[in-house]
């Protein structure tokens, strides 16, 4: 039966196409590219897209493939004729051979059954958008409501309008649509418990530890940690996860003979050539690469690395001359002579630099406390000594003056100076202990000469004479045998002289004569244990009963809550360090009512940071599944340490189940880890 026209209109009527929205081509030629909206005029529709024919380039590289923005100094550079004009917007349009550029984006006319609307571009797609700065308000909304969908309860961020300006709050239901329910920092009887916002009035806070993902601007694709937040500046220092260290190919290469430069050749620190360009014959090193853009940042040098009649026509030739590059400190004439750089990965060599590298007759040259620099790769610059060499992953752990590094591939590296006998002269005339063998114990700054194999003699700061640090159950025994060799200093006593006889006190026991023995005297003891007993021990007073445990032996797990240091450690869980609870190397003695912990510095680090925290801070941490020990706190079993032979988490009656059947709360224990 044939269906009236009037019936079929919706259907073939082409979806509307907004002013200043995102559409997608459907051309053959730019098939799925995202271009701009700038106007509408019945069927046709004016776009930016991103231009792939510029007249500076030859046609040759040419292509839709090969796509970048428009710059005005290259097409004048090339005798084009640019004329610039203002726009109603108020940015710059460029003419150049019959067309125009806005903000560098070609301005061209497409018919509007060739496009279609995009409701959500991904960031990846509107990536020279971001750079050429063409429409910021839609920009900005856009990346907000792509980066809203990874938004979860429990985040923590601030309100930037309305009526709770700057007011701190958390998420508390997922993101529906363009609002988002949020829970207040701070409740009060005048501001609500929650509110619904728009998501572009809620800006998400991150901390230090937190995993973030860049999802737009120059480092778009970047995975890591962050290591710490600037609030006046709005920006964040990241360290880049394990795993983006693992894309090098470990056999020896020759990079300059390869005219197409593959992405995973390229590491930040590797020296590069240009070799065609406005920058020809120039050389740097590289400080970023993108591998969705194929573009590298390069901190350029004013030398030359090879003049122009020597790079003519030899664009996969290597040369014989390799480029001396200055390292990131050793510009003397400051920051003047340097500046980062763009420009295509099609466009460079990369010129190989010394690297440890496997030979059959030495194999790794590397040991134990040779002095290493990081040459490629994110760690570029760092310098450091071997504590291990691990030769099945071809992997080092340095440790440098700002903490170890681990998993730095071999040839990653050069090699400064091997290890040899003279970097154990350093200790000479310091403080050094024994800590093995029949004279365990002694500290060697007061006895005679002793002859000691450097193994069994650590420096105050547990590192051996042969550079290898301690391990954790050493270190723990070394801080031990330290706290049990201290000797307290002996009080010199002196006899007082008896007072004139016109000195003589009155026989009157009045309370300001020190002379005569008062009540107050009897009770300073107890009135300094009353105070002891006014110390907040919060819900953990049993941790500071000797007494309750052996805790010595065992590693009391801890919750710690958000009032602890701005909310840095909120809900990690910490150990107490062993074998004092009340003791740790890097902060001594832990004042009253506050307890000694550890934590690795990020769920993917194994960094180890030691805290002093208030008990009140604290509470026990519970266990979480079969196989693991608890501290029974209440009841016939009080002080115990058990095997968990089943761990109820799930179900609304939560506790667990011991090896001989005893059904305890969660409440009721707390998580041990043995020492």
């Amino acid at each position: 039966m044939p269906v009236p026209m009037e019936e079929m209109e919706p259907f073939v009527q082409p979806s509307d196409i907004h002013v200043h929205s995102w559409v997608r081509l459907l051309a053959s030629g730019l098939k799925n590219e995202i271009a701009y909206v700038k106007h509408v005029e019945g069927d046709s529709v004016y776009l930016l897209v991103v231009p792939w024919n510029l007249p500076y380039i030859s046609s040759g590289e040419n292509s839709a493939a090969h796509r970048e923005l428009f710059d005005v100094d290259l097409a004048c550079q090339h005798g084009l004729e640019v004329i610039l004009t203002p726009s109603p917007e108020g940015c710059t349009i460029a003419h150049c051979l019959q067309s125009q550029y806005h903000c560098g984006l070609l301005h061209r006319r497409f018919q509007r059954h060739n496009i279609e609307p995009v409701s959500l571009p991904t960031p990846e797609q509107i990536a020279w958008f971001v750079m050429s700065d063409v429409d910021p308000t839609l920009v900005a909304r856009t990346l907000t409501r792509f980066s809203a969908q990874k938004w979860q309860v429990g985040d923590c961020g601030k309100i930037q309008a309305g009526e709770f300006v700057n007011e701190v709050a958390y998420v508390t239901m997922d993101v529906q649509g363009e609002s988002v329910i949020v829970r207040l920092d701070n409740p009060t009887p005048e501001l609500p418990t929650s509110l619904e916002i728009s998501i572009h009035d809620f800006k998400c806070k991150f901390h230090s530890g937190d995993s973030v993902d860049i999802i737009a601007g120059p480092h778009h694709g970047f995975e890591g940690m962050v290591l710490s937040v600037d609030v006046i500046e709005d920006m964040a220092l990241l360290c880049g996860n394990s795993g983006q260290q693992a894309s090098q190919d470990g056999r020896p290469y020759d990079l300059p003979s390869i005219t197409q430069i593959e992405e995973h050749f390229i590491e930040p620190g590797d020296v590069v050539c240009i070799i065609s360009r406005p920058y020809r014959g120039l050389a740097g090193r590289v400080q970023y690469f993108s591998r969705s853009l194929r573009q590298i940042w390069v901190m350029r040098h004013i030398k030359k690395a090879f003049d122009d009649e020597d790079a003519k026509g030899d664009k996969g030739k290597s040369k014989a001359q390799v480029p001396e590059v200055p390292g990131k400190d050793s510009n003397s004439n400051g920051a003047d002579n340097e500046e980062v750089i763009i420009v295509s990965l099609d466009d460079i060599q990369v010129t190989a630099r010394p690297t440890l590298q496997f030979s059959k007759e030495k194999g790794w040259d590397v040991s134990k406390g040779d002095l290493i620099q990081v040459i490629r790769g994110p760690a570029v610059d760092v310098e450091g000594v071997v504590r291990s060499v691990d030769l099945i992953t071809t992997t080092l752990t340095l440790e440098s003056e700002d903490g170890p590094w681990h998993n730095i591939p071999m040839n990653f590296c050069a090699k400064l100076r091997d290890y040899s006998l003279c970097d154990a002269e350093r200790h000479i005339g310091c403080e050094v202990w024994i800590i093995s063998g029949p004279n365990k114990g002694y500290i060697a700054i007061h006895s005679s000469a002793m002859t000691f194999k450097n193994t069994a003699v650590a420096s105050r700061f547990g590192i051996l004479l042969d550079g290898t640090p301690l391990g954790p159950s050493r270190l723990a025994a070394f801080n031990h045998m330290r706290q049990r060799c201290f000797i307290t200093q002996s009080q010199c006593h002196s006899t007082t002289l008896p007072p004139l006889p016109s000195e003589y006190p009155s026989v009157d026991p009045g309370p300001s004569n020190p002379w005569v023995t008062t009540p107050n005297d009897v009770n300073l003891q107890r009135r300094s244990e009353q105070e002891r007993q006014t110390i907040d021990y919060g819900c953990v007073s049993w941790l500071f009963d000797n007494n309750f445990c052996n805790f010595s032996k065992w590693h009391v797990c801890l919750r710690v809550g958000l009032a602890y240091n701005c909310r840095t450690l909120g809900k990690r869980v910490v150990r107490t360090t062993i074998l004092d609870r009340f003791f740790s190397e890097k902060h001594g003695v832990a004042p009253p009512g506050h307890v000694s912990v550890t934590v690795t510095s990020s769920t993917v680090s194994t960094i180890i940071e030691h805290h002093t925290i208030l008990a009140r801070d604290l509470s026990p941490a519970n266990p979480t599944s079969t196989g693991q020990f608890c501290l029974i706190l209440k009841g016939m079993l009080q002080g115990k340490i058990h095997h968990i032979n089943k761990c109820q988490t799930k179900k609304s009656l939560k506790g667990v189940v011991l090896e001989d059947g005893t059904q305890l709360l969660l409440h009721d224990v707390c998580l041990v880890v043995a020492a």
